[in-house]
């Protein structure tokens, strides 16, 4: 269906004719009239969808109106680029020759205008051939609830709560294969013992990854086991990707993440691989290795792992059988029976399943929706949050039925529960849906980053006060309520989602649906896979070491381009294949991590919102760079020194960079445009009173040195009523931190850097406060336990002594406290009645803390965990 194609280019024309009606001048209105246009052919594509399954027409009837919406899309936002290029960056003797451009561009796009209308009105003719009707189901898809109650949010250390039918498989999996004692199988080429695995087989959305996730949290193996490690393989299995993932879960507590990382960077497999041997050759563990598509796959991975006669374990999932050599058992998994999926359906499909009770009036056409699950829980998931979403009554659940009826037999049970699924999305969310298309196979997907991505694309638009941000997490919830994306990881205190996954399956609807309604396409070595328009719109580009150049790059259409360089990463050819990007909003190359420069032809990408160069090498931005005027969202690699024309950049919102606070002050727009700034680097010669025209930052990070005076930093902040997340570092000895306690609307601080005391006041309203690096030898804990909104408490490497006390009745509302590297500490008297509300402790490096009197203290309902790593 070509809805998200429609329904993007409805999105962006509104949001033009808002923001650049100036420059649209005399043809605003036709402008108007072109997007109320593709409005109202969106009313006729539902039934549009229903027929085009048997009727080519129809299929080619929807594929024009994309077609019009893309060029639609392009006219317009050429010529607005344009215009404002003209006026950002020529001088003011070309002022009259601009404007001459400008009448005369205006004249053309009109006549463009005019001919998209034209080509709508043949269309909507046709319509009536085809007996194409507006079925009335219009509905205003902007009233997505603000809060939404989240009936799955699955951490991967966590079990489903609405797990059903697998308890057996459980026990039979822990006794037969990862807790039995009996010896391992004998290797007869190397004459020792051979290291068991047992591998988990079955279809897709069957639960092999849910039963391998209950085995990997069961208390009996976490006491098992020494180390632990859980790995995705996938289709696309990387054996380098999947040894330094190895190896990061398997560092120390003392290790710099950083520094393994930089030396990982130069290492190949198999020299990756004999660092993992290195680290469990003397441990007793289990590493999971999920979705192994091929023996060879295994084979590529198998000298990772030693045989070392302590009971270690391999566990496995496979749809296709794949097994080790000496695989102790095979376990099959198997469709739920009736009843577990009856259990499983009412568990995802009423509003109140507490109970678990379903109406009289609901439970035959229950059963009938039932019968075409197939027993499969990732379809039960899915077809129960449809169920969930829609109206609790028999003509609501009929319609969902009817729907999968349709559906039904042309891709088999779960791809048509997707597809079902799919299409009942509201229109704004189905391109935020097709945008994890871009995304490689089992990815863990931060969830800032997806939300850039979609505000970049212009998919959300801003409803009255609430900014673009705060309707991006409310869409992802939405899809999440759905069970379209899955929830990777949580923040420590569970309150926002830090990173996402999705189903394969659901990535391979996610592609089908990018392909054909947003001409998505797929690239590996210079070589396109799909089946996308002559025009392709949406890009990711597998290059491997191959060059990045004009015959797998440029196209003028372009929006949104994701470059993956594994291995050798990306190398950027000449500058010349660059330049017919003037479209293109998104640019993505994190971990492209050969590349070390950028083209000066980056200057003529002057559409772009969102440019991503996290993990890359990039030493040096080209000058072109401040051309950029459109640019919204950056990231830059962690240390890179940015440049002072970074300041130039009036659109940005997000910068993920270490810029120096300018010399000349910025310009009052781009203070007022920002939202993130994450470090900004400030000096005793800096400006301080241009901080203070920074509106609308709401997280702001600085580094600052001993020659600030802190009392006039902070007085500038006073008056920033959005800045809630603060975050100061500092190298040496720290400058006098008491008037942060006049800073009433922080939320949310971190100081980092070496301080003796803790400053006499805190932002009364703190709700999270972090601090590393501090050599306190004075408890702090007296002082902190007195804030009153306190929930998250982290000390990483803060505190010389080797008690703590807290006070009875301290801490009211502290939810979660972690612990880190805190060597001299041994004993932490917890009053009685102090924190009340605790849910988790995390300890990491305390060698001598004694956490069996501290559990004793704070009763069974605290969960301690002694393993965990902080962010």
């Amino acid at each position: 269906m070509g809805e998200a194609a429609i329904s993007s280019a409805v999105q962006i024309l509104g949001n033009l004719l808002i923001e650049k009606v100036k420059f649209l001048q005399a043809v605003s209105g036709e402008v108007e009239l072109l997007k109320d246009e593709l409005k109202r052919m969106q009313c006729f594509l539902k039934d549009a969808a229903d027929k085009r399954a048997t009727n080519e027409s129809v299929r080619n009837w929807i594929s024009d109106i994309r077609k019009v919406a893309y060029d639609a899309e392009d006219v317009i936002e050429i010529f607005i680029l344009r215009v404002e290029s003209a006026r950002k960056n020529r001088g003011l003797l070309m002022k009259l020759s601009c404007f001459r451009n400008h009448i005369y561009n205006l004249d053309r796009v009109g006549e463009e205008i005019r001919l998209l209308q034209a080509r709508l009105e043949k269309i909507d003719r046709s319509r009536e051939r085809y007996g194409i009707t507006d079925l009335g189901e219009r509905v205003d898809w902007t009233d997505i609830p603000d809060h939404i109650e989240w009936q799955r949010r699955l951490v991967p250390t966590e079990e489903d709560k609405d797990v059903v039918g697998l308890e057996k498989d459980l026990v039979t999996l822990l006794e037969k294969a990862i807790l039995d004692e009996r010896k391992d199988p004998f290797n007869p080429e190397t004459g020792n013992l051979a290291l068991s695995s047992a591998t988990i087989m079955g279809m897709a959305g069957i639960g092999k990854s849910t039963l391998a996730r209950m085995v990997y949290n069961h208390y009996a193996v976490v006491e098992h086991f020494d180390e632990r490690a859980w790995v995705v393989v996938s289709n696309e299995c990387r054996p380098r990707e999947v040894m330094k993932e190895l190896i990061l879960q398997l560092l120390d507590p003392s290790e710099d993440k950083l520094k393994v990382l930089e030396i990982m960077k130069e290492l190949k497999a198999p020299r990756l691989q004999r660092m993992v041997e290195e680290r469990l050759k003397d441990k007793r563990y289990l590493v999971v290795l999920d979705d192994v598509w091929e023996d060879a796959h295994w084979a590529s991975l198998a000298d990772a792992f030693p045989n070392n006669d302590k009971g270690s374990r391999l566990l496995l999932t496979s749809r296709s059988g794949v097994s080790t050599e000496y695989t102790r058992y095979t376990h099959p998994m198997k469709i739920l029976n009736l009843d577990e999926s009856w259990e499983l359906f009412l568990k995802k499909a009423l509003t109140d399943n507490t109970g678990v009770k379903c109406p009289e009036e609901l439970k035959e056409i229950g059963r009938k929706i039932l019968e075409n699950c197939g027993g499969l829980p990732l379809a039960i998931n899915v077809v129960g949050a449809l169920l969930l979403k829609g109206e609790q009554s028999k003509s609501g659940w009929e319609k969902v039925l009817k729907g999968i009826k349709f559906y039904l037999g042309r891709n088999g049970v779960v791809s048509d529960i997707l597809e079902l699924s799919y299409q009942n999305l509201p229109p704004q969310l189905k391109p935020c849906f097709l945008c994890l298309a871009f995304f490689n196979d089992n990815a863990i997907i931060p969830a800032k980053k997806l939300k850039n991505v979609w505000i970049a694309q212009g998919f959300i638009q801003q409803e009255g006060e609430q900014t673009v941000e705060v309707i991006a997490t409310r869409y992802l919830d939405e899809l999440i309520n759905r069970n379209m994306i899955q929830v990777k990881d949580m923040t420590k205190d569970h309150d926002q989602i830090k990173n996402c996954q999705v189903h394969d399956l659901i990535r391979e609807l996610s592609i089908k649906k990018a392909e054909e309604e947003m001409g998505f396409e797929i690239i590996r070595g210079g070589e396109g896979n799909s089946q996308s328009s002559d025009k392709p719109r949406h890009r990711a580009l597998h290059c491997g070491g191959r060059f990045i150049d004009g015959k797998n790059c440029r196209n003028k259409h372009l929006r949104c381009l994701f470059i993956y360089g594994y291995d050798d990463g990306a190398v950027i050819g000449p500058s010349s294949y660059w330049k017919a990007f003037e479209l293109l909003r998104v640019l993505e190359m994190e971990g492209c991590t050969s590349l070390i420069t950028l083209p000066e032809a980056i200057g003529s990408f002057i559409g772009l919102r969102y440019m991503g160069l996290r993990k890359t090498q990039i030493k040096k931005l080209p000058f072109s760079f401040r051309k950029l005027k459109n640019l919204q969202i950056l990231e830059l690699p962690s240390n890179f020194p940015t440049p002072s024309f970074i300041w130039e950049l009036e659109s940005l919102r997000h910068m993920y960079a270490l810029p120096n606070w300018p010399k000349a002050p910025p310009k009052i727009s781009i203070l007022n445009s920002l939202h993130t700034v994450k470090y900004l680097l400030l000096s005793e010669k800096s400006n301080f009173e241009q901080l203070a025209e920074m509106n609308n930052i709401c997280y702001l990070g600085i580094v600052i040195d001993s020659t600030i005076d802190l009392n006039k930093l902070f007085s500038s902040f006073r008056t920033l009523k959005n800045l809630v997340r603060l975050s100061l570092r500092w190298h040496g000895g720290s400058s006098n931190l008491d008037s942060l306690s006049s800073l009433c609307h922080i939320t949310r601080l971190k100081l980092h850097g070496q301080m003796s005391r803790l400053p006499t006041g805190l932002p009364p309203n703190l709700s999270h406060f972090t601090l590393k690096g501090s050599i306190l030898d004075k408890d702090p804990m007296p002082l902190l336990e007195k804030l009153p909104c306190l929930s998250y408490l982290a000390l990483f490497k803060a505190y010389l002594c080797q008690s703590m006390v807290i006070s009875g009745g301290g801490f009211p509302t502290l939810k979660f406290l972690g612990l880190r590297q805190l060597s001299e500490l041994s004993i932490i008297q917890v009053g009685e009645g102090a924190m009340p509300e605790l849910k988790r402790v995390e300890i990491t490096s305390c060698p001598d803390l004694k956490t069996h009197l501290l559990q004793k203290q704070l009763g069974s309902s605290v969960a301690i965990d002694l393993r965990m790593l902080f962010d």
